[in-house]
């Protein structure tokens, strides 16, 4: 999303905060220690989705953050 908007596309904000949920809500049925792998390209788009995340400076997406690093083996 962040592609689009940079160039120039307008996206709702009601948008962006239901698939911050949606990962929230999904991070929750992953398995502690689990590491999945993905192919290179979608692991550099979650890699950028997480980085955007943890900008927000939110507290409440801390453990969610973690979460995902540790399950999709992010740096």
């Amino acid at each position: 999303m962040n592609e689009r908007v940079q160039r120039g596309e307008t996206i709702d904000s009601k948008k962006i905060n239901k698939h911050l949920s949606d990962v929230v809500q999904l991070s929750a049925l992953l398995q502690p220690n689990q590491v999945i792998a993905l192919p290179n390209k979608i692991t550099a788009n979650l890699q950028i989705f997480v980085q955007a995340v943890a900008a927000l400076n939110r507290p409440e997406h801390t453990q969610i953050i973690a979460r995902l690093v540790q399950a999709y083996a992010l740096n």
